[in-house]
């Protein structure tokens, strides 16, 4: 939250299929703080540095580029805590603390 609020782009990898609908937010939790993140595909392009970064028109406290959790041969189960699951509307926890949820498909 401190990297958003800096304006920051946040990474988020979500185990969307491949070619699935993108939320249109991802909401940050924190306590009794919430950041609202408008998302991007970040599997467009690997053009980092043309993704929006920082607060957004609308109300965005700032950017989230949301990338598909990759499958490889070999991968372990603990490789899925690193993603969110592709669930719209409930909070999931994070490894650094806090929690996030997807909200509202695009």
């Amino acid at each position: 939250m401190a990297a958003v609020s800096a304006g920051f782009r946040l990474a988020v990898p979500v185990a969307f299929a491949k070619g699935a609908a993108l939320p249109e937010s991802l909401l940050l939790r924190d306590g009794d703080t919430v950041q609202r993140l408008k998302c991007v595909d970040g599997d467009s392009s690997d053009n980092r540095w043309l993704d929006p970064q920082g607060p957004q028109a609308g109300d965005w406290d700032g950017v989230a580029v949301i990338l598909r959790t990759k499958r490889s041969n070999g991968r372990g189960p603990e490789a899925a805590a690193f993603s969110l699951a592709p669930v719209v509307g409930q909070w999931q926890a994070l490894k650094g603390g806090g929690q996030a949820a997807l909200s509202a498909i695009a």
